[in-house]
């Protein structure tokens, strides 16, 4: 496993009820029950860099150094927020941006795949599991995941209670902004051998989604239907047999090399470049060799493979 670490610079705000019309975006965030008096942080994090890894685990994390009253042990929510185009130096309890208004005060965001934390003691940093969120971020939204932090019992009463949050525009130690923690799988191998046979994918998203390797001896295989792909095979061995991919979008997203061996005349290439292709077929004949780069993700779910009349043998994870 391995992981990276998010602490992006200028990219939170606060939404403040009591004053609903004002933009906070300060050296701080903070999160408050009180009624007419709640606060929802908002923040950002680019993931980009992670690419397609597969994700196992995400944390989110803030610290606090200031509180108003004793909010130790209450609940906090860290639910996905679902307008992305909010702004950070332009947001408000009341719009998302300068003339655009939340569908609600507040906010707009889904309780889905939210993840509770408990406040820990003055001081220390509060933690969330937003493995859902980021994974659905990930798949979804360009590796892009937005949060609000909202007390899970808001309009407590007449009382404030609430933590302040060094924010992404805290300068004076970066190593205390928010910051999102991925842990993922990296330099696992997935391989599926298969023997003579006949497999076949069908459906929409009918894909081999952890597949890396693959070896297959003689037989037929076939890929049919909307984004069918083996997506993350970087190399495929094959002996005799005929090997069909169609649909839209029907590639082998990450492959770098093709070899379709028959123990015949090895010396045919077959090059492809910059693939989208509707109809994608690879024959078993004297062009054995085929090779394909820059082959475009084309916004792939890389997630529910679905099997149809398949006989999959020899199997292996290693």
């Amino acid at each position: 496993m391995a992981q990276i670490t998010t602490q992006p610079e200028n990219t939170d705000c606060t939404l403040y009820e009591a004053i609903p019309t004002t933009n906070y975006s300060e050296q701080y965030t903070w999160v408050n029950s009180k009624t007419n008096y709640n606060a929802r942080p908002l923040l950002r994090f680019d993931f980009s860099a992670l690419g397609a890894e597969e994700i196992t685990n995400a944390t989110l994390s803030l610290i606090d150094y200031t509180r108003n009253g004793d909010p130790a042990g209450r609940t906090y929510d860290a639910c996905e927020v679902t307008q992305s185009g909010w702004v950070a130096t332009q947001a408000t309890w009341n719009v998302y941006s300068t003339g655009n208004a939340w569908s609600t005060a507040g906010g707009d965001f889904t309780a889905t795949g939210k993840a509770s934390a408990t406040v820990p003691a003055a001081g220390n940093w509060i933690n969330f599991d937003v493995t859902t969120i980021v994974t659905d971020a990930q798949a979804n939204h360009s590796e892009i995941a937005i949060f609000i932090i909202k007390d899970a019992s808001e309009d407590s009463g007449a009382s404030d209670l609430g933590c302040y949050y060094r924010s992404a525009w805290y300068g004076a130690d970066t190593s205390l902004r928010p910051k999102l923690v991925i842990t993922y799988a990296s330099g696992t191998t997935y391989t599926l051998t298969a023997d003579v046979g006949t497999y076949a994918l069908t459906g929409q998203t009918a894909i081999l989604s952890k597949v890396l390797n693959m070896v297959c001896s003689a037989g037929s295989y076939a890929l049919t239907g909307v984004e069918a792909g083996l997506s993350r095979v970087v190399r495929m061995v094959c002996s005799a047999g005929s090997y069909v991919m169609t649909g839209i979008d029907a590639i082998l997203t990450y492959a770098e090399a093709v070899h379709l061996w028959n123990n015949q005349d090895k010396s045919g290439v077959i090059t492809a470049t910059n693939s989208a292709k509707n109809s994608a077929s690879m024959t078993n004949s004297a062009k054995n060799e085929s090779t394909f780069s820059n082959l475009s993700k084309n916004n792939l779910n890389a997630s529910n493979m679905n099997k149809n009349n398949s006989n999959w043998l020899n199997s292996s994870k290693s």
